[in-house]
């Protein structure tokens, strides 16, 4: 072997001996200042380290079972029931709606009352039982006050009133004088009335108690006008539907009181061109076939919830939105042969969806010609009846969090369902005349005074909703954890093991003055010398730990090597 020394010519150095590596000098093993990076004199390794929670590891199958279980139940309620399959993490906003309503006589296949040629087509007054014209029994053994019958058409019977409509089932007439002029030989005043009553004979009524009307009659065949609901609703975020856009339904439930569940939920068939994809289509001419389609998008609504719809077309066609529409020409022709159907409440229509009066009292429940708990019948006395329109786009019965994701979201529908309130007597006054002239006629109107309620709620996804959501989920996954923690220390055989593995006492930083002066006693068993050892490793002080070992060796009798 050469002693030369590439790194120096001309140097020596000793040989080293065989299987021993050569001696690196003391320099050499002290490290360069200029190898640190220091910061404020503090090694930065020490300012920037990383500081992490210990784990205790339990080496036991029963606990890691508990934890595993607990784990898995908190995840299938959190991801799978409230999140997939309820939709909870979606962004569910109100909705603000807005509706017109207008009202139609009987026509002939449903024609334009205000197009040359359309036929009216009322039911003749002998068959109608409240008719004064008709000989039929009026209302249980005949105990009902018939009234002469009127016929009106649409615009005599639409009248405006606040959030709705009134539509008069009986109308009175009152023809009235002036019965006094204020001036200075009356002091001013009028005593004991501004106005007189009249008589059919045009002489004053002096009989006390309420005027006799110059008239009192029925309006004939209110239960067969149409009336068109043109509604549609904004989202607070952007969203816009209108009912020509999305599929609608209504309730047939079997009273005012009944929930949901109890109802019968009914599509709406659609009659127009533009009929949105999923709608029930009226059946073409010989089909004979029958279309049921289920609620809410082709979803279940809910097992107690009966799905039926009305029979009118292809059940493959009317699932997939591809049946052929009728013409422009024929809507009304159509219409007019769905709601003369005993089963056809409702149509669809370009402008909005139709009901005849009578399908609106049917789902409320209400009779024109029943008395309730007053001496008179609804059709005397007037009603309240409220639509109330429900938006949705939540299918229930399904999951949710699949159905609405950042790229796709269920389309809006929307349900109708109908009920009366409570109302001893609606009705109300009007006149036509100039407050100058000395006579006037005043109108007393009783009728069913439709209102129209919308509500709802549309749920989108929202990503910051999202990730709130997840974030709160994730921290009830800790739970399970607090749980097993809680098992093992109070349930189990060998909670008192647990607990020594799971908490550790130090020693006592702050002892007594009698402590400090007294020496610590060494320890004497075997027990107190691995307890001191332990305490010396946990406190990772190398100079308690060389001292503690040969007391742990000696106490356990080995020797030290």
């Amino acid at each position: 072997p050469s002693w030369h020394n590439r790194g120096s010519p001309g140097a020596r150095r000793a040989p080293s001996s065989p299987g021993r590596a050569p001696q690196r000098s003391e320099r050499s093993r002290q490290p360069s200042r200029l190898a640190r990076l220091m910061l404020c004199g503090r090694d930065a390794d020490e300012v920037f380290a990383y500081q992490t929670p210990k784990i205790v590891i339990l080496k036991d199958r029963k606990l890691g079972f508990i934890a595993i279980a607990l784990k898995f139940l908190i995840f299938c309620y959190i991801f799978l029931w409230m999140i997939l399959y309820k939709g909870k993490h979606l962004a569910v906003e109100d909705i603000n709606g807005v509706s017109r309503l207008s009202i139609r006589n009987p026509t002939e296949d449903m024609c334009d009352p205000f197009e040359v040629g359309c036929m009216a087509n009322y039911t003749h007054f002998d068959k109608l039982a409240y008719c004064a014209e008709s000989p039929k029994p009026y209302v249980e053994g005949g105990t009902g006050i018939k009234r002469p019958c009127q016929i009106w058409d649409s615009v005599e019977v639409h009248l405006p009133v606040d959030d709705g409509l009134l539509l008069p089932t009986r109308i009175r007439r009152y023809d009235q004088v002036r019965a006094c002029e204020p001036s200075q030989e009356n002091n001013w005043s009028c005593d004991p009335a501004p106005y007189a009553y009249l008589s059919a004979d045009g002489s004053r009524q002096t009989v006390q108690g309420e005027a006799v009307p110059k008239y009192d009659a029925f309006i004939a065949d209110i239960e067969r006008f149409t009336v068109l609901i043109d509604h549609n609703f904004k989202r607070h975020g952007g969203m816009t539907e209108d009912d020509q856009d999305m599929n609608g339904h209504y309730y047939e439930c079997p009273n005012g009181d009944a929930t949901v569940t109890d109802c019968n939920a009914r599509a709406i068939p659609c009659a127009h061109a533009d009929c949105p994809a999923g709608s029930v289509k009226p059946a073409t001419e010989g089909s004979g076939e029958e279309t049921f389609l289920t609620l809410r998008g082709r979803r279940k609504f809910s097992t107690a919830l009966r799905l039926e719809a009305l029979a009118f077309g292809n059940v493959g066609a009317a699932a997939s939105g591809e049946a052929s529409a009728p013409g422009a020409s024929s809507y009304p022709h159509v219409a007019a042969g769905i709601l003369r159907d005993p089963s056809g409440r409702a149509v669809a229509l370009p402008k909005g969806d139709v009901f005849t009066v009578g399908s609106l009292l049917q789902l409320a429940n209400a009779d024109l010609d029943a008395k309730g708990r007053f001496a008179t019948t609804f059709r005397a006395r007037g009603l309240v009846l409220v639509v109330h329109i429900q938006y949705e786009n939540r299918p229930s019965g399904s999951f949710l969090g699949l159905a609405v994701t950042p790229w796709r979201a269920p389309r809006p529908f929307y349900t109708y369902r109908v009920s009366t309130r409570e109302s001893a007597d609606y009705r109300q006054t009007k006149t036509f005349n100039d407050p100058a002239d000395t006579r006037r006629t005043i109108r007393i109107y009783s009728g069913i005074r439709v209102v129209v309620e919308q509500s709802g709620s549309i749920a989108l996804w929202d990503t910051a909703f999202f990730l709130i959501t997840m974030t709160t989920a994730l921290g009830l996954m800790a739970v399970a954890n607090t749980l097993t923690d809680f098992v093992l220390m109070y349930f189990l055989p060998q909670s008192e093991e647990y607990k020594k593995r799971k908490f550790h006492t130090s020693k006592d930083f702050n002892p007594e003055d009698a402590d400090t002066q007294r020496a610590p006693a060494r320890p004497a068993t075997r027990k107190e010398a691995g307890d001191h050892f332990l305490e010396a490793v946990e406190s990772q002080d190398g100079e308690a730990i060389a001292d503690a070992l040969p007391v742990l060796l000696e106490v356990c009798g080995k020797k030290d090597s």
